[in-house]
């Protein structure tokens, strides 16, 4: 199935207030966050943040992105189950953090959103330059502790 994304030329220049809750909403669209969600959210020790959703206690944290990534929210033009069409995204704006919530428990690095973040970091130093000198070092290490009987060792 193809799959095109196509970035809108009036994206706006100010980022979304991105919330993750762990709750279905049954909508699709705009809310006012500010007045209705963000203005009751309160700061506790340790960077967390407390708000409830109809009753229910929410405990977050912000999370940025890194500055070397950009976070895209993107919407499906035409949802079909015919997986012969191809899918069109479009862009609807972009983030540069959020807020992900947990229903009753303590954000911690266990959380699946707080691990997806983690994965940049790992990837940049994965990914990171090695210089000759520091290849051959490792190299000698790795043949030394196996069990090599010459001089260098």
């Amino acid at each position: 199935m193809p799959i095109t994304f196509q970035v809108r030329e009036s994206l706006e220049t100010k980022p979304l207030d991105l919330h993750f809750l762990p709750a279905k909403v049954n909508g699709d669209g705009k809310a006012d966050v500010h007045n209705y969600f963000n203005s009751y959210t309160r700061t506790e020790q340790g960077g967390i943040i407390a708000n409830a959703v109809r009753g229910f206690p929410l405990k977050g944290r912000i999370i940025e992105v890194p500055e070397t990534h950009t976070g895209v929210v993107l919407q499906e033009s035409q949802n079909s189950l015919n997986t012969d069409l191809t899918r069109n995204f479009y862009t609807t704006g972009y983030f540069a953090k959020f807020c992900y919530w947990n229903y009753d428990k303590v954000p911690s690095k266990a959380d699946a959103y707080k691990q997806a973040v983690q994965i940049f970091k790992i990837s940049e130093e994965l990914s990171g330059d090695v210089s000759d000198i520091e290849l051959i070092a490792e190299i000698e290490r790795k043949r030394c502790k196996s069990g090599a009987k010459e001089n260098n060792c």
